[in-house]
Order: structure tokens, then C-alpha cells, then sequence
């Protein structure tokens, strides 16, 4: 049986192609790029992703594209246009899953934060009950805040807080920062370390 796993992949229009389904999330918008050749699996299990999402932002919305029908705000932010689209096939590119962009940060402190892993290396078994630490996935920030961590300064208490530094320091600000609790993450979270 063949499983479907969640990769981030550059925001270009070379990263998606036919074969595959994708999603790109674009604050109140989601869209979900559905490939010709993309398997059923694929489409329900991107579709299912972006709709999660959905549902944990105000007023946002999920639209499912194809390269026929897809908006031109859709091909801008992926660099290029319609019209320059049109026509041109989207070729896969391997080298380009796994992404090398994410990132996991251990809270220190007050607007402190030690990088643990980056790229290949981002996993969910750097994450230790004892501490809070910042999961940057590029399309969502994620603040894992561990079981055992201290419920004051860089504990549950400071995190969305600590969450709203990194996010000033790191990132860009119009990206959504989500407070998720050691043993309580949600699938979303859980998907990512497949």
C-alpha cells in the first residue's frame, strides 16, 4: 500500500508538478493545487490538510486549483503568470523533497533562542519534555511547550509570548504561530514528522 507523506518544498512554480497535490497557504487562503496525474490519495489527503488549517484561522478559506483553472494570485506568488504558465508542463523535482528549511529552536529565554536542527535533521525526538521549543515549518510556527517544562519565564506560561519574539526575530509575522501541548498536538503537527 502506498502512503502519502507531507513535504515542504520551496514557495516556486518549479516545486509543484502534475503528478502530485499541494498546498499553498497564503494566510486566509489555501489553496490546493490538484496535479492531473495526482492520485485520489493525494488529492484527499492535501485537501484534508488544507481544510485543518481552515479550521483553526478566522475567516479563512481552502480553494481547490488546477493548473486550467488556477487564479492569477496563485501563480504570482509562485513567481510567474498565468499567461506565462500556460501551456508549460510542470515537471517533478526530487531534489526538492525533503525540504532543507525547517527549523527547531529551544527556548532560552527572553527573545533567546539555540538552534537544535535544521533541514534533514528536523525531528520530533529533539523535542524533550522538560523544555518549550519553536518548530518553524515555514508555512506555520508551531510552539511546542513539553510536559514537564517550567510553568514560568521560558515555560507555558511566556509561550505564545516567546512564540511572538521568534516570530519578530526570525520569521515573517504574517505567518501563523500555534501553541501545541506534548501529548495533545493534533494531527497537522504529527503529519509533519512522517
Amino acid at each position: 500500500m502506498r502512503s502519502t507523506t507531507i513535504a515542504q518544498v520551496p514557495v516556486t512554480v518549479e516545486s509543484i508538478d502534475e503528478g502530485d497535490a499541494f498546498v499553498l497557504d497564503v494566510g486566509t487562503t489555501l489553496y490546493v493545487f490538484h496535479g492531473a496525474q495526482s492520485s485520489n490519495m493525494e488529492r484527499i489527503a492535501s485537501s484534508s490538510y488544507a481544510q485543518e488549517l481552515v479550521h483553526k484561522r478566522y475567516a479563512a478559506k481552502m480553494q481547490i486549483v488546477t493548473t486550467d483553472d488556477a487564479p492569477e494570485h496563485f501563480w504570482s506568488i509562485l513567481g510567474t503568470t498565468g499567461k506565462e504558465h500556460k501551456g508549460k508542463p510542470l515537471h517533478r523535482v526530487d531534489s526538492l523533497h525533503p525540504s532543507t528549511i525547517n527549523r527547531i529552536y529551544r527556548v532560552k529565554g527572553d527573545n533567546n533562542f539555540e538552534l537544535i536542527a535544521q533541514g534533514r535533521e528536523v525531528s520530533d525526538s529533539v523535542l524533550k519534555s522538560t523544555g518549550v521549543y519553536i518548530v518553524d515549518m515555514c508555512h506555520t510556527v508551531f510552539i511546542w511547550v513539553g510536559r514537564d517544562s517550567s510553568p514560568y519565564l521560558d515555560g507555558r506560561r511566556a509561550a505564545l509570548h516567546r512564540g511572538v519574539q521568534y516570530l519578530q526575530k526570525h520569521s515573517a509575522l504574517h505567518v501563523p504561530l500555534v501553541r501545541v501541548g506534548e501529548g495533545a498536538e493534533g494531527n497537522v503537527f504529527e503529519d509533519l514528522f512522517l
